[in-house]
């Protein structure tokens, strides 16, 4: 189960800086997008392209928890707090998925707004996300654009911030099993 955990704080760090970088090129979109548009469109291109590809995929990997609820061995722990930190831990990933699957919805909306303002030629590429393209419409980001653009901002704000607790947690949870399992050796 320790290496479970280990495995998903490394997993949600990867994620967190993704949904990190989503919100902060959505807000450079919402703060300059006519400056872009105006001296900088392959910058606006790259903006664009983060804002409307960036989500995460959770994996949820909770059969050892399963087994260890479901054959009664979680009662032989001692510490109230361990146990209900590892039940608030799975509980949660249901959730994620449900935000996860409402990014994947924005994304879908925002890359449709973008067709054809954005070149398929590829002028640089992005960490996780492939090539971009340059900003090509002869018109700046509308107001239509802009209001899927903070909405992507905000979802990504919002689950970067759950990600960033949930990490927090992962860690205490991590160091509470080592001290628990040595409490038993």
């Amino acid at each position: 189960m320790l290496d479970n955990i280990n495995h998903d704080l490394r997993d949600k760090i990867i994620n967190y800086e993704i949904h990190t970088n989503a919100w902060r090129c959505c807000d450079r979109l919402l703060d300059n997008s006519e400056e872009l548009f105006q001296e900088n469109k392959d910058s606006l291109g790259y903006y664009i392209q983060i804002g409307s590809m960036a989500n995460t995929i959770f994996i949820d990997n909770k059969e050892e928890y399963l087994t260890l609820r479901n054959s009664g061995l979680l009662e032989l722990i001692d510490n109230d707090s361990l146990i209900s930190l590892l039940h608030k831990k799975y509980s949660y990933h249901p959730f994620y998925k449900k935000i996860e699957d409402g990014i994947g919805k924005l994304n879908n909306k925002f890359r449709d707004s973008m067709l054809n303002k954005i070149s398929y030629l590829s002028i640089g590429k992005t960490k996780y996300w492939g090539g971009y393209g340059e900003y090509i419409s002869p018109s700046p980001l509308t107001n239509s654009d802009l209001l899927i653009v903070k909405d992507k901002l905000g979802m990504s704000y919002f689950y970067s911030g759950i990600i960033k607790e949930s990490m927090k947690e992962d860690s205490v949870l991590m160091d509470m099993i080592k001290q628990e399992l040595s409490d038993t050796e």
